[in-house]
Order: structure tokens, then sequence, then C-alpha cells
């Protein structure tokens, strides 16, 4: 019998290549003609004139490639430090705490469930977005009995399973770093170690301030890698921060108005322990509620609801560190004091970004040709309910409170006495950072393509360009805009 050899038809993978190499070629030579056009255009329009060779390459690497993309050619130095940091670390581990949660596979199910309805953008009813699981939390062979939930309403809490938000709440009287309830999310949900500077601002200013620090996590015996602990609102927040305890208020994201986002004045007021409050203390719970619902309405001036000194602080402490997402209505959170009987101001979600609003300050607002708000254009009138009075003059109490604040808080000998107080606990977080191989953070929505530097000029570059500002702004019926 013969055996034929089977041929093997060339001719496919021929045509096949011939193909491709086609497809590559056309696309490369339109690269190269596109890029000679805007090479000719560039020398041929005069922009060189203004813009030299070099200047212009660090404008676009600036603007496009470091700000949208998250990789900038001018920092490949620091790139390669990072990277033998980390190669570092991944040998010799960092120095955070290691906290481990325990969960069994049907509580496991549950929060996979929750993360996978996020994903597919189903609303569904509550009770099935917003269920906890139950489970342990292990820390030095100590267990802590939990319940926990999937968090946050951006895509890169939950996009991937190994690196999902949490919200925990501790079951029975053991607390956890003084802790009843807190979230664990990864470190660039919230832009890494700038929050933790804006809660230790805060904290150096007098204004209430949430625990923020850093652990390592692992799920089961999966290593989920650096993870933010971020306080929640709770009684122990109010009395670690040396208040009588008092209710605290948010806004309903759920029920609030949505069609144009969460905007001021239409929106819903929520109530934190609402159970707790409403059983054991109705009357002030109430008076504070109406206090919140006939300002919204503009029953009553902002002097009558809110400590203005405290929210003065509040704006200023947000200009100086770009918190500016951490000061629109959705963000902060209301503590009424029950001694003065006044709102104050908890700073949460300032989710700092260096590359974006540099020439702006909350003040700006009251200029209306002013359009540098960019993100926070639409929570113009949240802003103006401080800014101005009912009848849509000038503020100048407050203003005057608040250009007072900016100014000590931008002075030189403020930034020193932060920095001494403040700068090795900041120095060793980024350090650990670096150990997990963190990307650049692009305005909360995605990773960057190169890692997470931290900008080490960051407070003093912010601290002159306020300085320059108020040069102009001696006296409040002198402002210049």
């Amino acid at each position: 019998m013969l055996v034929k050899k089977k041929e093997i038809n060339y001719e496919f993978f021929t045509k096949t290549k011939n193909f491709f190499s086609k497809i590559i070629f056309f696309v490369g030579f339109t690269a190269c003609l596109f890029f000679l056009i805007l090479l000719i255009y560039y020398f041929a329009s005069g922009i060189n004139k203004r813009y030299p060779p070099l200047q212009f390459i660090k404008k676009v690497d600036s603007v496009i490639l470091d700000r949208h993309i998250g990789f900038s050619i001018f920092k490949l130095d620091d790139y390669l430090k990072l990277k033998l940091v980390s190669l570092r670390y991944n040998v010799l581990g960092n120095k955070l705490e290691n906290v481990q949660i325990k969960i069994n596979q049907e509580n496991l199910y549950n929060l996979e469930l929750q993360r996978q309805q996020r994903l597919r953008k189903i609303s569904g009813p509550i009770e099935n977005l917003y269920n906890f699981s139950r489970g342990e939390i292990i820390i030095n062979d100590e267990k802590y009995p939990i319940k926990l939930r999937v968090k946050g309403d951006r895509l890169i809490h939950w996009k991937d399973k190994n690196r999902t938000s949490y919200k925990i709440d501790l079951r029975g009287p053991k607390r956890i770093w003084g802790l009843e309830e807190f979230s664990v999310q990864k470190p660039i949900t919230r832009n890494y170690t700038y929050e933790f500077i804006f809660h230790k601002l805060l904290e150096f200013n007098n204004l209430i301030s949430l625990k923020y620090f850093f652990i390592n996590l692992s799920l089961n015996d999966t290593n989920q890698g650096v993870y933010a602990v971020e306080e929640g609102f709770s009684k122990e927040l109010i009395e670690r921060n040396k208040k009588r305890n008092g209710p605290i208020f948010g806004v309903d994201e759920v029920i609030s108005d949505k069609k144009d986002g969460i905007i001021f004045p239409n929106i819903l007021f929520d109530l934190y322990s609402k159970k707790y409050w409403l059983n054991n203390y109705p009357e002030l719970t109430e008076k504070a509620l109406s206090k919140l619902n006939r300002f919204k309405k503009g029953d009553l001036g902002v002097e009558k609801v809110f400590d203005l000194k405290k929210w003065a602080t509040y704006f200023a402490v947000v200009d100086f560190s770009k918190a500016f997402h951490g000061a629109i209505i959705k963000s902060v959170k209301f503590y009424y004091n029950p001694v003065t009987a006044k709102f104050e101001p908890i700073g949460f979600d300032a989710h700092i970004s260096t590359k974006y609003m540099d020439d702006f300050i909350l003040l700006d607002f009251i200029n209306p040709k002013n359009k540098k708000c960019q993100a926070i254009c639409h929570h113009k009138s949240w802003f103006l309910s401080f800014l101005h009075n009912s009848d849509g003059k000038i503020n100048q109490k407050f203003i005057e409170l608040y250009l007072k604040e900016l100014k000590r808080i931008s002075s030189s000998e403020f930034l020193q006495s932060f920095n001494k107080k403040y700068s090795e606990e900041i120095n060793f977080f980024n350090k650990q950072i670096y150990s997990d191989n963190s990307k650049s953070d692009q305005g909360g929505m995605y990773e960057g393509l190169g890692p997470f530097i931290y900008e080490d000029e960051f407070l003093s570059k912010r601290s002159e360009y306020l300085k320059k500002r108020l040069r102009n702004m001696d006296e409040i019926n002198n402002l210049q805009y």
C-alpha cells in the first residue's frame, strides 16, 4: 500500500500573510503621512515660534499622555526607580498590617452576585444590591465577627473580583482600630496618599476627620494586596473627634434627582443610624432635618443652619488640597452639633487630582464668567448658597471668614507645621503603596498606563498659587476675579 504524504496548503498562508502585510503597510504609511502633515503645519503655522520643539513635546506629554493615559516620557527615570522599589518589596514584603477576611461559599456567592449586578447595571430590588453577607476578620490570630457587602458607585470599585471594595460592620461589642464600621477599598479609588493628606489637613484644623490608613488584605486564601481603610459615620467617629454625639446626615443618592446628577436643591437628605436617632432622640432629629429642608427651600439663611467658621475652614482646606470632589453636596456629610444647634462638615471622598483645576478656588463661583470649575460646575448652586445671601448679594460675613482661613492655611508657617507633624507618615505610606505595583489614577474612572507617583511638591505649589491669588484680594470690597 502506498502512503501519500498530505501536502500543506501554503497558498492560503501566503495570501493571509500578504493581506496583513498590506494592512500594516497602509496603517504605517497613513501614520507617517499624518505625522509629516502635522510636522509641516507645526513649522508653517508659526506654532514653533510660540512652542519650541522641546516645549511642544512637553506640552503634548502633559496635556495628553500624562493627563489621559497616565504615562509621561519625562518620568521614565522615576518609573524605573519605582519598579526597583516594588521588586524589593515583592521579595521582602511591606510593613503594613496583615488582615484576613474569612467567608464561606454561600456568603461569598452573595457578594459575587452583588458585584455582577453592578457590572450589568441591574438596578433590581435594593435588598439584593445592599444585603450584607456574614464572615469574620482575623488580625493577629484574633477573630472578629462581621457583616459585609460590595460598595462603591464607580466601575473601578468592583470591576475586578480581586480588587472589589467592601462596606464592613462589626457584629458584637468588639472594635477594630477603635472602629465599629468602615470600608476597605483599593487605594486608587481615592487617589492613594492624597486622601490620607486630606483627612490629616482636616484633623490639623480641628475639623471632624475620618480615620484613613492602609493595610494588606486577603479574602480567604487570596491575597488582594494593599487596601485603604476608611472609617464609617458612627458614634465612634463623633466621640473620637471630641464632640457630643449628634445625628449625621448625607444625601440620599438613590432617591435624589439624578437627571443631571445630584444637584442642590433637588436632593433628599438621609440620616445615618436612622433607627437609633428616631427611636431615642426624635425631637432633636426632627429639628435638625427641618433646618436642612428649610435651608434647601430658601426659608432659612446659611448662618442659621451652618457653623460658618467650620465651613469657612473646610472650604479653605478644600482649596488648599484641591479636594473639590469632597466639597460637593453628595460627598460632604453634615454633623448636627446638639450644643451649638448648627451643622458642621465631615470631609469625605475628596478624591484629589493633581492634574486638574490648578487655576481655581471655590470663591471663583461668584464670578459668572469663570468656567474653570470643570467637573464641579454643575454644583455651583450649592457653593453659592454659602457665598451669596438669599437676596443674591455677596455673603460678606462668610467670605471674610473664608479668606482669613485661606490666608492662614496657605501660609509658609502652616505648611511647615503640617509637614513637621505628618511628612514621615506620608512618606511611609507612599513606600508601602509602591509595593503593590499601583497604577496612576485617571480621575477615579480607570487605571493609567504608568505607575502612581506621589508629587512631593504638591502642597507647596498649591500654597504658592493661593498666596498669589490672595494678593489680589486684600479686602472684601476689592475682590478681583
